[in-house]
């Protein structure tokens, strides 16, 4: 707590971007979230290495253990954890083109889930299962499909995603289940 009450609000700024983002949090995606120019985004992560907030291996950005990435997260107000998840969906769904990964379609998913954005949560979710459908992983893309109804059981896109859902259903060779969805 000490280490991190002596950081500038940039530095914790950034900090909380990276506690956000969590595993794919990297230098180039908490820039984008935060909007920062090069050299703000270098004097905050340089004033969070001298702190050892921070564990810059392999391109990442993560605070450096578990626990202050949980301590930056009990600290940040709700409104402003919104604000910053929204931004971490925005930031990660840049890198949701035609070669986007289901890890980061699911991570931006999540991100719009905690910002309130629920419909924007299951657009992805569905858009990561389809990522996951090319690769032939029936069982994961209908625990996918299931999370989007999950997300959102009265919402717009639902039987959209019972369609799907009935049909990936149907590939896993589960013919009564297909029907009755």
């Amino acid at each position: 707590d000490a280490r991190i009450a002596r950081v500038s609000p940039a530095a914790r700024r950034v900090l909380e971007a990276a506690a956000t983002l969590g595993d794919l949090a990297t230098v180039e995606r908490v820039a984008r979230m935060l909007e920062l120019g090069a050299d703000d985004l270098v004097a905050a992560l340089g004033e969070l290495s001298e702190a050892l907030l921070v564990d810059d291996a392999a391109g990442g950005v993560a605070p450096r253990h578990e626990l202050v990435a949980a301590r930056v997260t009990e600290r940040t107000p709700g409104p402003v954890r919104r604000v910053l998840h929204r931004r971490a969906a925005v930031a990660l769904g840049a890198e949701a083109g035609e070669d986007a990964t289901a890890e980061v379609l699911l991570a931006a998913a999540e991100h719009w889930r905690a910002a309130g954005e629920v419909a924007r949560a299951v657009d992805l979710t569905v858009s990561a299962a389809d990522v996951v459908a090319r690769l032939g992983a029936i069982p994961s893309v209908i625990e996918m499909l299931e999370t989007a109804l999950a997300l959102d059981p009265d919402g717009a896109n639902r039987s959209h995603v019972i369609r799907r859902l009935s049909r990936a259903v149907a590939l896993d060779g589960r013919w009564r289940r297909a029907a009755e969805l």
